[in-house]
């Protein structure tokens, strides 16, 4: 083109307007603004110079120049056509120059009545939401005859939700004879998605046979996306097959792909991905980034995720992989599958980033427990990038923030910050807080948090009743419980199990068995069910505990349910019974854990059955690959000890001591004590110790005890107690 243009300028053919105005023309379109305006600056102007003009501004998004372009036209003697008003209307259909709106409409009048302006003044007035303006101007129009004056009004309908008026308007445009082309029903297809009908987009689809636009590519596609709106994607697809193969291009095929991946049908999705490769077309950034975010949908088996990392390949090979589309799809996948390394280099590898970028690389790193590397990336996000935190984007970072007094710290620095990113906190932030700052140890600023939400929900409510019972304090569980269901929010299966396990933990029997009562009147079923016989089992009420499990079928018979049941039959005092439910758990599928062989040692051990005590804490590890805790080895220590075999519960101390400290110092949570473990074991043998007067053994037990706890008085106590004993 430049060539070109050099070439007319040694020809001395400078001066021709036509020909100029066709080098400026080809300036503007092929990106080149700038010498496009200094060819304008050189030529005599005419009409077609300044609309070719005016036309390059609008098309390189420059309203404000191509608005004063259009007041130096008329100035200079130039009336506006057809062609500029078209270009001007563009102009206005920008909300910030909406002003000028009514000196292009008074253009248009003088220009007299044309049908693609009134089309395009009724267009400019939806895109800028003035409905009434947009219906002035289609009442008054002497084109209602033509579908142009039509598809602009049902334009501005759709545009501002008006679905319903939008449909009653296309009924009207038939009663008035006015046949609807591609335009109607590309309109009306983008009002039945938004409602969602099934019978509306039938009707459509039936019209759209009628017309011819059955086999029409754009149409057809609008329809599929629609039915698959609808979660019709029978009738999607029998739509994708009615175009021949020719038809078929990359929007139709994209269509496709997202129609069954949107519904969480990967495998479907990846096969139109394959057909449309097969079939010679090949896939563009959208369609990567649909099969991609089909596959973030669902639980992958492992033939899928090496079909998801051939999609990748496939990206890459393509260079789709750094578009912000397809980068934020893959990074996405990856953060659900934790595989962090992935997702690390294709964060690195994306040209650009939006906040959806950053969630999902931090939520790939809270994943896996990063939460160093997590609050070393929000720290960048907040310093380094554009992008702005979301809702999302503070769940995310909030939760891997627990226990620690740093991580408190970084907690409130966080819940100022999102109260100062947007004013007030958005419901899910705030509840988030009340979770993290109860992790955190501070259940008073979780309160606090609480205390600043104007409508909880149940989540909300939930959040704040579990940290209350968490603490321990179960009176201000039950009077929260009864705000709650005051305020009209309705308790859910997890609000009846927090308050259920403070009852059980209060020993509050008869309140429990009120909410109970409530929960079973309320419908829930096998959660509830747990937390009932767990709540009368350890308050004694072993009858209704073994009746409540006897009401829930086999597949609700859940580990929690079974545990209930172990630890009622064991405060019952009823080994027998205990073990039997051990070995029908096995039989169900169901593998105990912990808190099981709790309930099962400690009915052992207050039985004074050695030997199965012995061989069940064996059975732990052996038979089911897991780590007794302090209290497992207590409860063997202590039916050892009143069995009077000190030498064997001395040398299963000192064995297990030895060979499995590290397990011990670790399971500090699941023995049921927070002491230390290694010195509940040596107290465990020193009571034994106690009752058979041993003195010499108790000294040593003394020892080990006071070596991690000096200070430990009542250790003396015992001691002195035993060598009275022996004296």
């Amino acid at each position: 083109g430049r060539m070109v243009h050099s070439h007319a300028r040694e020809l001395g053919l400078g001066g021709l307007a036509s020909l100029m105005n066709a080098v400026m023309n080809m300036y503007a379109r092929c990106g080149s603004l700038e010498e496009a305006v200094q060819v304008f600056a050189e030529i005599r102007k005419d009409l077609i110079s300044w609309n070719t003009i005016i036309g390059a501004y609008v098309h390189h998004a420059h309203y404000e120049e191509a608005i004063n372009l259009f007041q130096q036209m008329q100035l200079q003697g130039f009336p506006p056509d057809k062609i500029t008003l078209l270009a001007m209307l563009k102009v206005c259909s920008n909300s910030k120059f909406f002003l000028k709106s009514k000196l292009i409409h008074a253009c248009v009048v003088e220009l007299g009545d044309e049908v693609e302006l009134a089309a395009a003044i009724m267009g400019m007035y939806g895109k800028c939401g003035n409905l009434e303006a947009s219906a002035t101007v289609f009442s008054s129009s002497a084109f209602q005859q033509s579908p142009a004056t039509w598809n602009s009004r049902l334009a501005a309908l759709s545009q501002e939700g008006q679905s319903t008026e939008a449909l009653v308007l296309y009924s009207c445009m038939l009663l008035q004879g006015v046949m609807p082309d591609r335009v109607t029903f590309l309109a009306l297809l983008d009002v039945a998605a938004t409602l969602e009908a099934r019978p509306v987009v039938e009707g459509l689809h039936g019209h759209i046979i009628q017309r011819g636009y059955a086999r029409d590519t754009f149409v057809a596609t609008a329809l599929l996306d629609t039915y698959s709106k609808c979660g019709r994607l029978e009738e999607a697809r029998c739509v994708f097959e009615t175009l021949s193969l020719g038809d078929r291009n990359v929007v139709c095929w994209t269509a496709m792909v997202s129609a069954y991946g949107q519904h969480g049908f990967f495998g479907e999705a990846l096969l139109y991905f394959q057909l449309m490769q097969l079939q010679g077309e090949a896939p563009n950034k959208v369609t990567m980034a649909a099969v991609l975010t089909a596959c973030s949908k669902v639980e992958l088996e492992a033939d899928e995720l090496k079909s998801v990392m051939r999609v990748y390949r496939c990206c890459v090979e393509l260079g789709h992989d750094r578009e912000l589309v397809v980068g934020n799809a893959a990074l996405s996948v990856h953060a659900k599958l934790g595989n962090l390394r992935e997702a690390r280099e294709i964060f690195s590898r994306m040209w650009t980033r939006n906040v959806v970028s950053w969630n999902s690389i931090l939520s790939a790193c809270a994943q896996v427990g990063e939460s160093r590397e997590c609050r070393c990336l929000f720290r960048h996000m907040l310093l380094e990038s554009d992008s702005r935190p979301d809702n999302y984007t503070f769940i995310t970072i909030l939760g891997v923030c627990k226990q620690s007094r740093e991580d408190l710290t970084h907690g409130r620095l966080l819940h100022q910050l999102a109260r100062e990113s947007s004013g007030s906190l958005d419901l899910i932030v705030a509840t988030a807080l009340v979770h993290m700052y109860s992790e955190c140890g501070s259940l008073e600023d979780a309160a606090t948090t609480f205390g600043t939400i104007q409508q909880p929900d149940v989540v909300s409510w939930n959040a704040m009743i579990s940290a209350l019972s968490h603490y321990g304090e179960f009176q201000r569980v039950f009077d929260l419980f009864q705000r709650m269901k005051d305020s009209k929010v309705a308790p859910d299966s997890l609000t009846f199990v927090a308050v259920l396990n403070a009852c059980t933990a209060n020993s509050e029997l008869e309140l429990g068995q009120r909410v109970f009562s409530e929960a079973v009147r309320a419908g829930f079923g096998a959660e509830v069910a747990a937390a009932g016989i767990n709540l009368f089992g350890k308050c004694g009420k072993l009858e209704a505990a073994v009746e409540t499990f006897l009401t829930l079928v086999p597949h609700e018979k859940s580990l929690l349910a079974w545990n209930g049941l172990a630890t009622a039959l064991a405060h019952g005092a009823r080994p027998s019974e205990v073990i039997r439910v051990l070995e029908c758990m096995r039989l169900s599928g169901i593998d105990p854990d912990l808190v099981t062989f709790v309930s099962v040692l400690s009915t052992l051990s207050h039985a004074g059955f050695v030997e199965a005590c012995c061989y069940q804490l064996s059975s732990m590890s052996t038979d089911h690959g897991l780590t007794p805790s302090a209290t497992h080895y207590c409860c063997v220590i202590d039916v050892l000890g009143r069995a009077g075999l000190l030498d064997e519960a001395e040398e299963m101390v000192a064995v297990k001591l030895r060979n499995r400290r590290q397990e011990l110092s670790s399971s500090r949570s699941s023995g049921g004590s927070g002491d230390d473990p290694l010195v509940v074991l040596w107290t465990s043998f020193l009571a034994a110790c106690g009752i058979h007067g041993d003195s010499e053994r108790g000294k040593r037990a003394v020892e080990r005890i006071l070596a991690r706890q000096p200070e430990d008085a009542a250790t003396y106590v015992v001691l002195s107690n035993i060598a009275s004993l022996g004296g």
